[in-house]
């Protein structure tokens, strides 16, 4: 006595084959790229020449394609202690270690610096320098 199988039964028999045997071994989560971050930028500092700052930093590392200046201002003789909302206010290329920007008076202008590759991969913040004028 012959055994025939329908389609419905081979198609399933496939289907199965396919799911266990079509794996090529143990299954992983995939692994995140690997990125070298860039080393923070170091020794933030400025010159005040009267409404205008010139900040100043330096950096050692290769990896980076450029810097981000970052800025936050809070008004003078408020919410001391309040967290900064940093936003950033310009980029400059790899060579460049100084930016000058205006500073309004009546403000706490608060300004940080990070380093960022091609990638925009950015390292950890540099110190922050806080500056301020009096109306």
């Amino acid at each position: 006595m012959k055994k025939h199988f329908n389609r419905g039964t081979l198609f399933i028999l496939a289907a199965l084959l396919v799911t266990v045997v079509g794996g090529c071994g143990i299954k992983r989560p995939p692994l995140p790229l690997v990125q070298a971050m860039p080393k923070a930028p170091a020794g933030l500092a400025f010159v005040l020449e009267g409404e205008t700052a010139t900040l100043t930093w330096s950096h050692d590392g290769d990896k980076q394609a450029g810097f981000e200046i970052a800025r936050a201002t809070l008004a003078s003789g408020g919410c001391e202690g309040c967290p900064l909302r940093f936003i950033t206010l310009d980029t400059v290329d790899a060579r460049t270690f100084k930016f000058t920007t205006a500073i309004e008076p009546g403000f706490r202008h608060y300004f940080r610096v990070r380093a960022f590759t091609g990638a925009d991969v950015f390292s950890e913040s540099s110190n922050t320098v806080q500056i301020e004028l009096e109306p």
